[in-house]
């Protein structure tokens, strides 16, 4: 049987982990848990969500008596931003530093955001309650261009002023980090007074020995921000900066990992320890930006893993040990993949799952870990049909390769299979589409096939797919996006192809989810008029979708946009050498052709 399923929440991902829930799947974990009642306060929910964390070190954030106040805040709810662990990261840095006070801020719950916005209390922070704009700084880690309204949305709720230029002395410090911003910072200089480009660690001494002075009254706030420098990553609108270096990158990685401060139930990875085993890829396929961004690999060795494993079992563990979530961008390079799996299976009576595996080094004996610690499904990510436009795209294998995956994790007693793939790639054609309906059939097979001969019951193949989004940063940042029309085409020919065939899902993003991605991604301080009128908006009520169907001609101005040859908006927050990089990646996508790997720009 054929189910189709129109995922209105899905992300996508390059290669993710084949226990992550589906996005989405746990949206009313409050009503599931029987936590949350449209009755409760922002202070209860708080309270709530504090009886039920498990932290690192309980006197996190401490006493905030002679300490900077800094509201770090995730633009999302609770779920989703202590399901990140670059924002526990932040906040773990910042927590543990003897001159800063810490709080955490997060857009929220439904119930919670109609009281506030009809003026029924203010945003506090979490932990200590006080509101989040009494603080010297408020801080935003932006992972996601989609939470830029929910951005906007908080800042309001502060009761402070949107724009930047509306602001006075009085208010406190607006800054912005994160992936979003490193990309493409221009979007959001409107509103803020500074944005930092690259990875926190660079800068959190110095950031926190500034805060700390800004909030004792050592310095004015233009002293604050005058010390903030472009060279250090910094691009602070107020004094004119259009330029900054490039983003900067954490050199003293090794020793130092990044792994889960605070587990808790009310998440998309409940009470899992996620451990960060590398930053940054070798691969820098077209699309995507982690290894243009963050880099070729840095990676912990596996001494420093185990030690973080150990660390975590005696932090989080009670009756049974924690689950271990790996973090990675390219998992199976990591040369000690294998023996730290089966150290936390073998020798520490722990599971663990991984964000990525990618095609070309799947061991065996991983595969057969995972099915150990009760996993039974995988996901790969042949991201297209045929080949020649995995080439294109600089996924550099082949469908043989893809089905040697299936049958290798089959055997391994994996039984369910996701493909992720993506349409309206540059170049894409029909031809394209009927190689993806191959591909899946080709993979049912195998898997049906290599279960049945382990005398297992197959399980279901499931084909996530939906619309491309060029991403300033990528090699592909100059592609359009593709007409909507030609999308929902080919998506009804994934459906109509694959109604009838048996043991398959099918799993299609909203073409508008991808539109309005499209839109924030390309922003720029221009657009800051036409963000604010979205904003208005959903503000005053209005869905999301008719929101962004009354400004439709002013959004499809941006997304439909050409690029041509010419200078790009972002591209002052790159770097002569990355710029090439791109520019040189962008001309080998064009001809089809798989070059050498650009990682290390």
């Amino acid at each position: 049987m054929h189910v189709l399923v129109h995922d209105s929440d899905e992300q996508g991902v390059e290669e993710h982990s084949s226990d992550v829930p589906e996005p989405g799947q746990q949206r009313d974990f409050f009503a599931l848990r029987g936590l949350y009642s449209r009755a409760m306060s922002l202070r209860q929910t708080y309270a709530a969500f504090r009886a039920a964390e498990r932290k690192r070190d309980a006197s996190l954030p401490g006493s905030p008596e002679g300490r900077a106040r800094v509201a770090l805040c995730y633009p999302n709810r609770y779920s989703v931003g202590m399901s990140n662990l670059g924002y526990q990261a932040v906040w773990s840095q910042l927590a543990r530093h003897p001159r800063v006070h810490c709080d955490r801020v997060f857009l929220p719950e439904e119930a919670d955001l109609a009281e506030l916005r009809a003026g029924r209390g203010e945003l506090l922070t979490l932990e200590a309650e006080w509101p989040a704009a009494h603080g010297s700084l408020v801080a935003f880690g932006v992972s996601f261009e989609s939470d830029y309204l929910n951005v906007l949305t908080m800042i309001r709720l502060m009761g402070l002023a949107r724009e930047r230029e509306q602001r006075t002395d009085a208010d406190p410090v607006l800054i912005a980090g994160g992936i979003g911003p490193t990309l493409n910072p221009y979007g959001l200089t409107r509103f803020f007074d500074a944005l930092f480009m690259g990875e926190f660690e660079t800068v959190t001494e110095e950031f926190a020995e500034a805060s700390h002075a800004l909030a004792m009254g050592e310095i004015s706030r233009a002293e604050f921000l005058a010390g903030l420098k472009p060279e250090r990553g910094w691009l602070v609108p107020g004094r004119g900066d259009e330029r900054c270096a490039a983003a900067q990158r954490y050199e003293d990685f090794e020793g130092n990992p990044a792994w889960s401060e605070i587990l808790t139930p009310h998440s998309e990875f409940p009470n899992r320890v996620l451990v960060e085993l590398e930053r940054g890829c070798p691969f820098s396929c077209r699309f995507c930006a982690a290894g243009y961004a963050y880099g070729s690999s840095r990676r912990h060795s596996l001494e420093t893993m185990q030690r973080v494993v150990d660390e975590g079992i005696t932090a989080f563990g009670g009756e049974e040990p924690p689950s271990f979530g790996l973090i990675g961008g390219a998992l199976t390079e990591y040369r000690w993949i294998v023996p730290l799996a089966r150290y936390i299976v073998e020798e520490r009576g722990a599971r663990f799952s991984l964000s990525s595996l990618r095609l070309k080094k799947i061991d065996p004996e991983l595969l057969e870990l995972l099915a150990k610690c009760g996993q039974r499904t995988i996901t790969v990510a042949p991201e297209t049909g045929s080949e020649r436009l995995r080439a294109v795209i600089k996924k550099n294998y082949s469908d043989e390769e893809v089905l040697h995956s299936v049958r290798v994790a089959v055997d391994a007693g994996l039984y369910n299979v996701k493909l992720y793939s993506m349409i309206g790639l540059p170049s894409e054609t029909d031809a394209d589409m009927d190689a993806l309906v191959s591909l899946t059939r080709r993979c049912r097979e195998v898997m049906v096939e290599t279960a049945r001969a382990r005398g297992a019951r197959p399980g279901s193949i499931i084909l996530s797919t939906g619309p491309f989004v060029p991403k300033p940063g990528t090699p592909l940042e100059r592609a359009p996006f593709c007409d909507p029309k030609v999308l929902e085409k080919r998506f009804k020919h994934l459906e109509s192809a694959l109604r009838r065939d048996p043991n398959t899902t099918l799993r299609i993003e909203p073409v508008r989810n991808a539109y309005l991605e499209t839109f924030l991604s390309r922003l720029r301080e221009e657009d800051a008029p036409l963000l604010i009128k979205l904003h208005d908006l959903l503000w005053e009520g209005e869905s999301l979708r008719r929101a962004v169907k009354q400004l439709k001609s002013e959004i499809d101005a941006r997304v439909f946009e050409e690029r041509g040859e010419g200078p790009l908006p972002w591209q002052d927050a790159q770097d002569e050498k990355e710029r090439g990089v791109l520019e040189r990646e962008w001309r080998a996508a064009r001809a089809e052709k798989v070059s050498i790997n650009a990682a290390g720009i």
